[in-house]
């Protein structure tokens, strides 16, 4: 009988273990302050090198951490976090959100300087041109599918209920005969808004949201995959008609004189930092 209950002590200390490991990640890294003299990594933030952006994370959080690194995309500051050459990425809470749900492998956690960068997703458009008028039309397409109930249904089933395991079929656009044709950046890697599919191609909430305003605006759109900071020079420079989506606080937005936006389609509270358990 002794040796009995030894061995379920033994038993129930295992699981205790076992529990604890998957609560919380390795070295206990559950807020900001943990991640002092530790890198951590963002997508690169266009024309600001890795040492300004050191300085701009330490400053907005009071924090001193190791290093700054600059990824060209999501998959690549994903890939550096699990290789080891980050011990944190930094996101927007959405997109933290969609990795955290993998409970076995990730751990995201916000802080009170992360609720300043609340923003919205819009589409852009460089001011002066067709595509700006346009925005019109968009916009008109936007409110229709919101007050139908579109929007949210498709905000439920490509953001909220969201799962790598179950990966989404790539949404084809529309064809409208006698339709203008614009060209539309995507990163292709912004998930769960924008990424690609098992079968090579886009997919996510803003392709599927593009694709229902094809449809009622009667506009055709070209995707062109291009990473983030380029867009806006492609933009700006009138190689491209749109950016789907452009993702900035509002506060930001208001500051650009050279491009015009939609009405917001999709909102997020702020940013977060990944963590591998």
């Amino acid at each position: 009988m002794k040796k009995l209950i030894v061995g379920l002590l033994v038993l129930v200390l295992v699981m205790a273990s076992l529990v604890g490991c998957s609560s919380a990640p390795s070295e206990e890294v559950t807020k900001v302050e943990d991640l002092a003299g530790k890198n951590i990594g963002s997508i690169v933030w266009f024309g600001i090198t890795d040492d300004a952006l050191l300085e701009i994370f330490s400053t907005g959080y009071g924090t001193e951490f190791a290093a700054a690194k600059s990824f060209d995309s999501e998959s690549a500051l994903i890939m550096g976090l699990d290789t080891g050459k980050i011990d944190a990425a930094w996101l927007r809470d959405f997109q933290a959100n969609a990795y955290a749900k993998d409970t076995e492998k990730y751990f995201m956690f916000s802080s009170d300087t992360d609720k300043m960068v609340q923003g919205s997703a819009r589409m852009a458009a460089a001011a002066d041109t067709a595509a700006a008028n346009d925005l019109v039309k968009i916009n008109a397409a936007i409110a229709q599918l919101q007050q139908d109930g579109t929007l949210a249904q498709l905000q439920k089933d490509y953001v909220d209920d969201f799962e790598f395991s179950s990966n989404f079929e790539s949404v084809v656009m529309p064809k409208i005969d006698g339709a203008p044709t614009y060209k539309v950046s995507i990163s292709g890697s912004m998930v769960p808004l924008d990424y690609i599919a098992a079968d090579g191609n886009p997919t996510g909430f803003s392709i599927a949201l593009l694709a229902k305003l094809s449809e009622i605006a009667k506009l055709n759109f070209e995707l062109v995959t291009i990473g983030f900071g380029a867009d806006r020079i492609e933009l700006t420079s009138k190689k491209i008609d749109y950016i789907f989506c452009y993702t900035l606080t509002d506060k930001d937005m208001e500051k650009e004189t050279d491009i015009v936006f939609s009405e917001p389609y999709f909102s997020y509270a702020g940013s977060a930092f990944l963590v591998k358990k």
